[in-house]
């Protein structure tokens, strides 16, 4: 029983002397944080919180999402021509494509308790505007496409006369 009391205080003082050995950098980091909790308290218990009560955005990310999971979903995705404002084809894709910095393993999170999109997919928060496609070839099979430009990816075709028309197939 000794043994644990004393092993109990040991940890106590490693703990707190973690805090208190601190650099005044984190000293600082910790009691801005402790700061920033109680005023958001404090504005909780001045101003409330929003009354959410049909939870629109919820629902249509839930439908978003289910969709994105339909293996049947065929899109359209585009560039942009940076000269002329329009967008360029590029062809049908399956589904709206995949962001470079999605992780199918969990990333390294400093919370310690990451937490997957619904799908099972981490997203890891990087900044960056490459996309995995899956292409559909005239053929009708999937080639993974690598694109680092900004794209727009959608259900129906974009208007002939907002696009560059040299990139529309004759069947557009």
């Amino acid at each position: 029983m000794n043994k644990k009391v004393i092993g109990l205080g040991l940890s106590l003082m490693m703990v707190c002397g973690m805090v208190v050995g601190c650099s005044d950098g984190e000293n600082a980091r910790y009691q801005d944080k402790r700061e920033s909790k109680q005023a958001l308290s404090n504005s909780r218990a001045i101003v409330g919180s929003p009354e959410i009560r049909h939870f629109t955005e919820k629902k249509n990310l839930k439908e978003i999402l289910e969709l994105r999971d339909n293996p049947k979903l065929i899109c359209h995705y585009y560039t942009k021509n940076t000269m002329t404002g329009k967008y360029i084809y590029q062809g049908k894709c399956s589904g709206y494509g995949i962001p470079y910095a999605s992780s199918f393993t969990t990333p390294n999170d400093s919370e310690g308790e990451p937490i997957p999109d619904p799908n099972g997919m981490y997203m890891q928060g990087l900044s960056t505007t490459a996309t995995w496609i899956a292409h559909i070839n005239d053929k009708g099979e999937k080639e993974i496409r690598y694109i680092e430009e900004e794209i727009t990816v959608t259900q129906s075709k974009i208007d002939k006369r907002l696009c560059e028309e040299w990139s529309l197939p004759s069947n557009y």
